[in-house]
């Protein structure tokens, strides 16, 4: 009752609020229950039109337990590869302009592990031998988010955990090595992150709490800064799960974020943190195969790309998590809805005209 009153009443006064439709959706989870958590679009600069949708495959629900992995997806939402191996929860992805090229890393929630993994550029696969395996100290590892401390410095990335614990590595361009660059810890669980390269801005969701930033320019790592909160007059409501950066510039542009205890997304100004509007994503009216999507629930994991890819999705795309899949009125195997950016911006730019 709370998060209705919340999303009917008072988001409207307290910011922008519109619902958008997705285009299409994935393949679904071979797996029942809770099976699909986080997304990572890679973007093939050779021909943007067959870049691929990566998602973790973190838990089969079965007994006995059966084989977990990577799912990867083309832009139409055809499911084209299984990469089994370990239990994945979060994923990201970065682009280098030198070796190791395009890297991706996954936390496994199961054995503590950050994997990196490269995309084979001629398959337009995830390779599948794994690059290199760091065991983190993370209890209750979950998420899992990279950086470029600098554009030809060694690649970074962030792990967090169920506790609240966040630890920081530096992957050394020589060695490959998973290097401990610092520790900190929020007061409880923690999981969906994403840096801001540009700024050099890293932002951790605590999902009871909200969003917290970190700056990673400074020598020494200092306190955060809670810049969106969870709460009844709040752009959030627990749990606060994925958070994507949208950025129209290198500086300008918009956080976006999971509110899972409503069934919507938070969208945030890049530098003044103010609250623009939250949306949702709700059933289509029709598609082109005359048969309906429904929109998302609780999700988990977000991301997006501008970039162009194709002539199809010119503008790029939003992808979220699925909770609650259904067709047709029956209940399916979790996937993942996929969104032109376009319809997002076109919003944000008339609420931004008001």
């Amino acid at each position: 009752m709370m998060e209705w009153i919340k999303s009917v009443l008072l988001l409207p006064l307290l910011g922008g609020y519109f619902v958008v439709q997705p285009e299409m959706e994935t393949t679904a989870s071979p797996y029942p229950g809770d099976s699909i958590d986080d997304i990572a679009i890679w973007i093939n600069r050779t021909d943007p039109s067959q870049s691929l949708i990566l998602a973790t495959l973190k838990a089969s629900n079965q007994s006995p337990v059966k084989e977990t992995g990577i799912l990867v997806y083309d832009l139409s939402g055809k499911q084209i590869q299984f990469l089994p191996g370990g239990t994945p929860n979060n994923i990201d992805i970065r682009y280098t302009p030198n070796k190791p090229g395009d890297v991706i890393a996954v936390s496994h929630w199961y054995s503590g592990e950050i994997t990196l993994h490269n995309i084979d550029h001629t398959r337009l696969r995830v390779d599948d031998k794994i690059r290199s395996t760091n065991t983190s100290g993370v209890p209750k590892l979950v998420g899992v988010c990279m950086y470029q401390p600098s554009l030809y410095g060694n690649l970074a990335y962030v792990a967090t955990g169920k506790d609240g614990d966040i630890a920081f590595f530096q992957v050394s361009n020589i060695d490959g090595a998973h290097k401990l660059q610092s520790r900190f810890k929020l007061g409880s669980a923690t999981e969906g992150c994403t840096v801001d390269d540009a700024r050099q801005l890293l932002y951790v969701a605590e999902e009871s709490r909200g969003v917290w930033k970190f700056d990673l320019s400074k020598n020494a790592l200092e306190a955060p800064e809670l810049i969106v909160k969870t709460g009844l007059f709040e752009p959030l409501t627990s749990n606060v799960e994925g958070i994507t950066l949208l950025a129209t510039n290198d500086t300008d542009g918009y956080l976006i974020i999971s509110s899972q205890g409503n069934d919507e997304y938070a969208i945030i100004d890049r530098v003044s943190y103010q609250h623009i509007a939250n949306f949702a994503i709700v059933e289509t009216d029709e598609t082109r195969q005359a048969e309906k999507i429904d929109g998302t629930s609780h999700t988990d994991g977000i991301d997006l790309t501008s970039a162009n890819l194709g002539q199809a999705l010119p503008n790029g795309i939003f992808v979220a998590q699925d909770d609650e899949n259904t067709s047709n009125g029956e209940t399916q195997n979790q996937n993942l809805k996929v969104v032109p950016l376009e319809k997002i911006l076109n919003q944000i730019e008339l609420i931004s005209n008001d």
